[in-house]
């Protein structure tokens, strides 16, 4: 696999195989730096390599405060481990990380935790189980393990990563003045 500029951002979405019609998105960054491939799960603003707006908006929700990620990723930088970024294999198990249940919902107050495995390989690339990895796009199946009052329960289902384009160099010319 290709991994330009040696690392990039990735949007990820998970697709439950068990019949929900919603799916979760989530942000990771991979990169490769001496044939050794790293991961980080990020959510919230400046964790998960969206751009954090400069101006502050007094009505309604700061865009700063907003992330794609948090339903699915507690805010912060989560590194994920057993990390295979190769032409014909990715694997990313994250950490176990914690969350508590948000107020108003049935087990709120309750503190969960969550694991994703995420594996593409193509060697088991299928009509109905699509296991691709491409420059710019991967899909696989995912685990997701939840903790919480119980015996850990494992969701299966697809992901899909679609890594971020890169934001173009300024291009300067005698038409462009050159920033002061």
């Amino acid at each position: 696999m290709l991994l330009n500029d040696n690392d990039s951002f990735w949007t990820g979405t998970l697709i439950p195989d068990s019949g929900e019609v919603s799916s979760r998105s989530f942000r990771l960054k991979v990169a490769q730096e001496g044939g050794v491939a790293t991961a980080l799960f990020g959510a919230g603003a400046g964790n998960d390599g969206l751009p954090v707006p400069d101006s502050v908006s007094d009505t309604g929700p700061r865009i700063g405060d907003t992330s794609t990620s948090t339903t699915l990723i507690p805010e912060g930088q989560w590194p994920g481990s057993g990390v295979i970024a190769t032409a014909a294999q990715f694997h990313i198990d994250s950490p176990v990380m914690t969350f508590d249940a948000k107020s108003g919902s049935l087990f709120a107050g309750e503190t969960f935790s969550r694991q994703l495995v995420l594996n593409a390989q193509t060697a088991l690339n299928t009509p109905n189980e699509p296991h691709l990895i491409g420059e710019n796009r991967i899909t696989g199946e995912y685990t997701e393990t939840l903790t919480g009052g119980g015996n850990p329960a494992p969701f299966p289902g697809i992901f899909i990563l679609v890594r971020d384009i890169p934001t173009p160099l300024p291009v300067l010319s005698n038409l462009v003045p050159a920033p002061q």
